[in-house]
């Protein structure tokens, strides 16, 4: 027999979830829990630790020894959360692939019903559920989606499905070689999914929040608000909403109308993360204001955003500087709003 249909015949029914870690005891043994519990049995349970420093790895060497269904991973070196993904699908020998992040965790029939769903489909995904500090709130869409477009606008626009790679499942015949980019600190997610969805010719939907996504204020992508510090890998942002343009050959007005609606909201974000830390910085201002400028055609034509996120944008388009100014000003007016 050929050896990718002996491969692929081996691979029937398996899914292989990957979990990076690193430094996340307080929520490590939750998350591997809810994998560990599913009602759908088949799985390869792919655990990266990168280097925690913490009590993560204890607690997931505990997992595999009482599961074999666990294969823990430990990176000699931290390699960052796109490299333990990637190191994940190097190994992955599922028919399924599918991402938790390891301060999360799913509900027990999370890959029971991703599996039904996906067997029409290139692709499942379902609504989430954002833990947050005083109440959780459910992320779903509440509409009828009949096209790949609406699924695009959802994950590029209003964020209600999410350039996140969690709450979804991949057909591995489809992802091929695709890989996470490590080059990108921050926005590899979204790249990685549109990627994917741009080999995707059909996908399902469940509006069930089966994933849950812990909200955490400390995160890479909040840090300088609290912190004050700019860390220059932010960025990276602005190469990953670069990335997104170049992925796209495609004639569609539409798609390419949604791609600049993210790139212009991606330059906006890495604004406010400089006003966030106090950073002025005038290279990444003229960037932003290139940017804004080259896709605002575009992106004023999509329904989507609140009204001060058009304002914003439409100050930065004329001057960053301003936008920056103004920003602080409000930052200081308003501080538990802003």
């Amino acid at each position: 027999m050929d050896g990718n249909k002996e491969m692929n015949k081996n691979r029937m029914g398996f899914v292989s979830v990957i979990i990076p870690v690193h430094n996340v005891e307080d929520y490590i043994e939750r998350c591997l829990e809810s994998i560990c519990g599913q009602t759908y049995s088949q799985l390869q349970i792919i655990v990266v630790d990168d280097q925690s420093m913490d009590g993560s790895l204890k607690i997931c060497e505990k997992f595999a020894k009482n599961d074999p269904r666990v294969f823990l991973i430990r990176n000699k070196t931290c390699l960052g959360v796109s490299e333990a993904r990637n190191k994940g699908l190097s190994i992955a020998r599922g028919e399924y692939i599918a991402f938790v992040d390891a301060d999360d965790y799913i509900d027990l029939r999370f890959i029971e019903k991703m599996v039904n769903a996906i067997k029409d489909a290139d692709i499942s995904i379902c609504g989430y559920e954002k833990i947050l500090l005083e109440k959780n709130k459910r992320i779903l869409l509440n509409e009828k989606i009949d096209s790949l477009d609406q699924i695009f606008f959802h994950v590029l626009c209003s964020n209600k499905i999410g350039g996140y790679c969690f709450n979804k499942l991949y057909k591995h015949e489809i992802l091929d070689d695709l890989k996470f980019d490590k080059s990108l600190a921050i926005g590899e997610d979204i790249v990685f999914v549109t990627e994917y969805l741009e080999k995707a010719r059909s996908f399902s939907y469940l509006n069930e929040p089966l994933y849950f996504y812990r909200y955490n204020k400390r995160s890479a992508t909040r840090e300088s608000r609290y912190s004050r510090n700019f860390d220059k890998k932010k960025v990276s942002y602005i190469d990953a909403c670069d990335r997104l343009k170049r992925i796209f050959q495609s004639d569609s007005i539409t798609l390419k109308r949604y791609i600049s609606y993210r790139v212009v909201r991606g330059n906006i974000w890495v604004l406010l993360q400089l006003i966030y830390a106090h950073a002025y910085e005038i290279d990444y201002m003229r960037r932003i204001k290139s940017n804004i400028n080259c896709n605002y055609k575009f992106y004023k034509s999509v329904r989507c955003g609140s009204q001060a996120e058009h304002i914003a944008v439409y100050i930065a388009k004329r001057s960053p500087q301003i936008a920056y100014i103004l920003g602080k000003i409000v930052e200081c007016l308003f501080p538990d709003i802003f």
